[in-house]
């Protein structure tokens, strides 16, 4: 976790700060590997800039990792409140489609 104190290089901060995570702190609060969260960083900000250059909002899917609440130099932060309210809101499993479980081609064949 990163807090702005941290980021200002030791500037004094108010004892009112809010605490941010990181990638790596937001992987844990959420569970996950270090590398799953910045995939789902980089898939989510992709799926923004898709959304924005088309102008199609379709491209946001509806589990994707919010946007950042802040940057500290090129790394995003987020409010563990914002983590917390996307991991509730995250889709369940077998929510992407496809085929059913189970479901082969034989069973098709007549």
């Amino acid at each position: 976790m990163i807090t702005p104190a941290q980021a200002n290089s030791g500037n004094v901060r108010s004892m009112t700060t809010p605490t941010y995570l990181d990638l790596a702190g937001a992987a844990e609060v959420a569970g996950v590997q270090y590398r799953t969260m910045r995939n789902y960083h980089q898939t989510a900000e992709r799926n923004r800039r898709l959304a924005e250059k088309y102008k199609d909002a379709s491209f946001i899917r509806p589990g994707d990792l919010p946007k950042p609440d802040d940057t500290f130099g090129r790394s995003p932060v987020w409010l563990p409140a914002t983590i917390e309210q996307w991991m509730a809101n995250r889709p369940g499993r077998g929510a992407g489609g496809g085929r059913p479980i189970g479901w082969s081609p034989k069973e098709k064949e007549d």
